[in-house]
C-alpha cells in the first residue's frame, strides 16, 4: 500500500470539493472580508504558552492574508488551532480558507519536509457526526468518515485499508467544524476524547462558538493540549462600507450612498452591528446589492434595531437568491438552479427540513436518515414492498402467461394467457409482498437488545442476530404458501426455514443506520479481468450450497434417485447464477480512483447499486430456476404439459421458471444487502411529497438549494449555509409545513 499516493489522491479530491464550495460562497469575490484574528484573552481556555508556540512568535492574522495565517499555524508547537467567535463571524469560512491554502502549498511543504516528516492532508468534517462512545479514538472515526466521504480511497489502487492507514499514520489534519453544534455533555466528551487520542505528531483545527467552547473547557477541567485559541475582532464599520463599495458596480447610487454614509458615520446602530460580521455583510449583499433592490430600509428605521434587521434579511434571503440566480439548463453552470423555483415553496420545504433535523441535535441534513423523523416508517416500508411485489408479479406473470399460451396453442391464445398470468401473479405477488414486506419493515429500524461485541469471529453471529426477526417474518408466510402450493407440510416447513435463513443471513442491519453504497459501471479504473474472474469463480462455488439445499427440498418428495438428480441440477444452476451475481456486485462496489462522495453522487450511486442488486439477483435467479425447470424431466411430464412437443415443454419450463425466479430474486435483492439509503429516502420522501411537505424531486431540490447558496455540501451530507438560517427557518411556521 502506497500511503503517499493515497494521500496525494485524497488531497486532490478535498481541494476539488472545497474549491467548488468556495466559489459557491463567493469567498474570494471581490476579495475576502478582512477580519482580524487574535488569541483569546481567557488564559484558562489554552495550555501554557510554552506548549502552544515558541516565544515571541506572532499570533495574530487576517482572513485576507492566508499566507500569514498559514505561517502562524506552521509555527505553532503542535500545530493545533481552535477558531472561536460569535455567530456569523466567519469561523468555518476561515477554516475553509486555511484548508485550501494548505492544500495549494502542500507540494512545497513536502519538498521542504525533513526526513520522516509527514505533510498531512487537511480534511474538513462536521464534528456532530462523532460519538466518542462508539469511536473513543479520533483516528477510528476519521477512518470511517474518510471511507464514507471519499470512496475513492477504497479503490483497488489504494486497498480497502487505506482510510484507516491514513488516519492512524498521521497523514490527516482533521478540521473539525462545529463543536458548538453538539450538546454540552457531548462537547465535554469530545474534548476528553481528543486529548486522549492525539499524540505529538497529530495536527488539528477545530471551530466553535466562543461561549460553548469556554463552557466545554470549564466542564472538562483542562483545555485542548497545545492548541492556540483565536477569536475575531468586529469588522469596523468603515471596513464593512469599503467591502460593500467594492461589491458595487461603478459609482454607488444615491440610495447606496446613504447606506454607506450610515455605516461610515454610524447613525444606524442596527446596520453597523449587522455589518460587523461576515454573515451580516453577506446578507446585505445577497438581499439588496445582488438583486438591485432599493436598500433604503437599511438606513431607515429598520437600521436602528439589529435583531429586527437580522430577521428581515433572513426573511428576504430566499426570494433574493432565487431572483438573483435565474435557472439555467447548462450542465456546466453549477451556480444556478436547474429549474424555476417558487420562493414560498422553497421556504416551506426548507422550513420542514430545518425542523425535522432539529438544530438542537444536529446541523447535518443527512438525507438517508430523514426516515428517522417518521414514526410510521416501518409500516411505510412494509406497504411499499407489498405494492412493489404485487405490481411486479402481476406484470411479469401476465407476460409469462401470454408467452406460455402462445407457445402451447399459438399467438391467438396470448390474451387468454395474459389474463391467466395475472390471475396467478397477483396472489403470488401478494404472498411474496407480505413475506418480504414483513422482513423489510422489521429491518427498517434498529432492534433493541441486538448488540454483539465486535470481532471477526462474531461477524456471522451479529449478522444473524440482526436478521433473526426479519428472517422469521419472511419464513412464516413463505412457508405457509409453500404448504398450500405443494400440499406437503414438510416441504412447506423446509421452504419457510430456508427462505427465512436466507433473509436472516443476508440482512444488513437497520436500514436507517446504513450509509449510501457505491456502484460504478465504468470499466476504466477497475480491476483486471483476471482478479474479477477469480472472484466470480469463488462466488460460484459458494452458490453451489444454496443450489444443493434447494435441490434437496424438491427431491424429498421424489425419493433418493430423484433427489440426487435434483441436487445436481439445482446445484449447478444456482452455482452459475450466484457466481456472476456476487462477483459483479462486489466488482461494481469498488470505487473509482476519482470517486468523490458528494450528496448527489452518493444518492445516485446508492440508487444504482440498489437497482443493480435487485435486477441482477432477479435475472440470475430467473436463469437458475428457469434452467432447473427446463432440464427436470418431472416438470416436463406434468399433466399441464401433456401432448406438447419436447421443445415447447422446455421453452415453457424456461419461461415459467425465469418469471418465478425473477420476481423472487428481484424482491430478495431489494430487501437484502447492506445499503438501502435510496430506498429509505424514497419511502420517506414520497409520503411527504403527497402531503406537500417536500417536493417530488427531493434530491434535485436540495441540489438547487445548494446551487443557490442556501445549503452547503460537506461530504455526502448537506448543511444550511449558516446556522442562523437553520435556526431562523426552524423557528418559523409556514402554511402546510
Amino acid at each position: 500500500m502506497d500511503l503517499d499516493k493515497a494521500a496525494d489522491a485524497l488531497a486532490a479530491l478535498v481541494e476539488r470539493q472545497w474549491r467548488a464550495e468556495a466559489r459557491r460562497r463567493l469567498l474570494g469575490d471581490p476579495e475576502p472580508i478582512p477580519v482580524h484574528w487574535k488569541p483569546v484573552g481567557d488564559q484558562q481556555a489554552m495550555s501554557p504558552p510554552d506548549l502552544v508556540s515558541p516565544k515571541r512568535a506572532r499570533l495574530t492574522a487576517r482572513s485576507d492574508d492566508m499566507p500569514e495565517l498559514a505561517r502562524l499555524f506552521r509555527n505553532l508547537t503542535r500545530r493545533r488551532l481552535i477558531i472561536t467567535g460569535g455567530p456569523g463571524t466567519g469561523k468555518t469560512t476561515l477554516a475553509v480558507q486555511l484548508l485550501l491554502h494548505l492544500l495549494s502549498t502542500r507540494a512545497e511543504d513536502k519538498a521542504s519536509a525533513g526526513p520522516g516528516e509527514t505533510v498531512p492532508v487537511p480534511v474538513l468534517i462536521p464534528i456532530s457526526g462523532w460519538d466518542p462512545a462508539v469511536h473513543p479514538q479520533l483516528h477510528d472515526w476519521l477512518a470511517v468518515r474518510l471511507a464514507q466521504d471519499y470512496p475513492a480511497l477504497t479503490a483497488p489502487e489504494h486497498g480497502p485499508d487505506a482510510p484507516a492507514a491514513l488516519a492512524h499514520g498521521g497523514h490527516i489534519l482533521a478540521v473539525l467544524d462545529g463543536l458548538d453544534e453538539i450538546g454540552p455533555e457531548a462537547r465535554t466528551e469530545v474534548i476528553k476524547a481528543l486529548n486522549a487520542s492525539l499524540d505529538g505528531r497529530d495536527q488539528l483545527i477545530v471551530t466553535s462558538r466562543s461561549a460553548e467552547f469556554g463552557d466545554a473547557v470549564a466542564r472538562t477541567g483542562r483545555p485542548l493540549t497545545g492548541a492556540l485559541v483565536i477569536a475575531p475582532e468586529r469588522v469596523p464599520a468603515k471596513v464593512g462600507a469599503d467591502y460593500l463599495r467594492d461589491c458595487l458596480a461603478g459609482t454607488p447610487s444615491e440610495a447606496w450612498s446613504r447606506v454607506l454614509t450610515a455605516l461610515d458615520d454610524q447613525p444606524a446602530p442596527g446596520l453597523v452591528a449587522i455589518a460587523a460580521t461576515p454573515l451580516g455583510l453577506w446578507l446585505i449583499r445577497a438581499v439588496y446589492l445582488n438583486t438591485g433592490v432599493d436598500p433604503a430600509p437599511l438606513a431607515g428605521p429598520l437600521g436602528q434595531d439589529p435583531e429586527a434587521l437580522h430577521a428581515h434579511l433572513l426573511d428576504r434571503l430566499i426570494p433574493a437568491l432565487i431572483a438573483g440566480r435565474p435557472p439555467s439548463t447548462e450542465r456546466a453552470d453549477h451556480f444556478r438552479p436547474s429549474r424555476p423555483l417558487d420562493p414560498d415553496a422553497v421556504r416551506k420545504y426548507l422550513g420542514f427540513l430545518a425542523r425535522r433535523f432539529d438544530p438542537q441535535a444536529t446541523r447535518d441534513i443527512v438525507w438517508w436518515r430523514l426516515a428517522r423523523t417518521s414514526r410510521w416508517f416501518p409500516l411505510t416500508v412494509a406497504l411499499a414492498t407489498l405494492l412493489t411485489s404485487m405490481a411486479l408479479s402481476a406484470v411479469s406473470f401476465g407476460v409469462c402467461g401470454a408467452i406460455m399460451y402462445a407457445v402451447a396453442s399459438g399467438p391467438h391464445a396470448a390474451g387468454i394467457g395474459m389474463r391467466s398470468g395475472l390471475t396467478t401473479g397477483t396472489p403470488l405477488g401478494t404472498m411474496l409482498g407480505l413475506a418480504f414486506g414483513s422482513a423489510a419493515g422489521l429491518s427498517a429500524v434498529p432492534m433493541a437488545g441486538n448488540r454483539v461485541p465486535a470481532g471477526r469471529a462474531r461477524s456471522f453471529i451479529r449478522r444473524a442476530g440482526r436478521g433473526l426477526l426479519p428472517g422469521g417474518a419472511f419464513g412464516v408466510p413463505f412457508g405457509l404458501w409453500a404448504v398450500n402450493a405443494s400440499g406437503s407440510p414438510s416441504i412447506g416447513a423446509l421452504f419457510g426455514l430456508t427462505g427465512g435463513f436466507a433473509i436472516m443471513v443476508a440482512a444488513g442491519g437497520a436500514w436507517v443506520e446504513q450509509v449510501p453504497g457505491y456502484a460504478g459501471l465504468r470499466r476504466r479504473g477497475r480491476p483486471a479481468p483476471g482478479p474479477l474472474w477469480h472472484r466470480m469463480r469463488r462466488a460460484m462455488s459458494r452458490g453451489l450450497a444454496p443450489g444443493v439445499l434447494c435441490g434437496l427440498i424438491f427431491g424429498l418428495s421424489g425419493g433418493f434417485r430423484v433427489g440426487v438428480q435434483y441436487i445436481l441440477v439445482a446445484g449447478i444452476c444456482f452455482g452459475l447464477a450466484f457466481g456472476p451475481m456476487i462477483g459483479l456486485i462486489r466488482w461494481v462496489e469498488r470505487p473509482l480512483v476519482t470517486a468523490l462522495g458528494t450528496p448527489l453522487t452518493s444518492y445516485r450511486a446508492d440508487r444504482a447499486l440498489t437497482l443493480l442488486r435487485a435486477c441482477l439477483t432477479g435475472l440470475l435467479f430467473g436463469l437458475a430456476i428457469g434452467l432447473v425447470l427446463a432440464l427436470w424431466p418431472a416438470f416436463r411430464q406434468t399433466a399441464l404439459l401433456a401432448g406438447l412437443a419436447t421443445e415447447a415443454r422446455v421453452v415453457i419450463g424456461l419461461v415459467f421458471g425465469f418469471t418465478l425466479g425473477f420476481v423472487f430474486g428481484f424482491m430478495f435483492g431489494l430487501v437484502a444487502g447492506n445499503h438501502h439509503a435510496w430506498l429509505v429516502l424514497t419511502y420517506t420522501a414520497v409520503p411527504s411529497a403527497l402531503l406537500r411537505r417536500l417536493p417530488w424531486r427531493f434530491m434535485g431540490f436540495l441540489d438547487d438549494a445548494h446551487r443557490l447558496g442556501l445549503l452547503r455540501a460537506v461530504g455526502p451530507v448537506y448543511q444550511f449555509r449558516h446556522a442562523a438560517l437553520h435556526d431562523h427557518l426552524a423557528g418559523a411556521r409556514y402554511g402546510g409545513a
